[in-house]
């Protein structure tokens, strides 16, 4: 599946992400683990971005 950018994030999805990322953000592998999983919440519709409409 293929991920596409369609336009500004909402506050709340910067901050989401911070959250994930603040924890390992010493830790290159896990970062990368923490952004496949964030790029799997938005494939899976886990987490919506708050400017589309769906």
């Amino acid at each position: 599946m293929v991920s596409t950018h369609n336009g500004n994030h909402v506050g709340s999805y910067y901050e989401y992400v911070y959250k994930q990322l603040e924890p390992v953000k010493n830790d290159k592998d896990a970062i990368l683990d923490v952004i496949n999983n964030i790029r799997e919440d938005l494939l899976t519709n886990k987490v919506k971005l708050g400017n589309l409409n769906n």
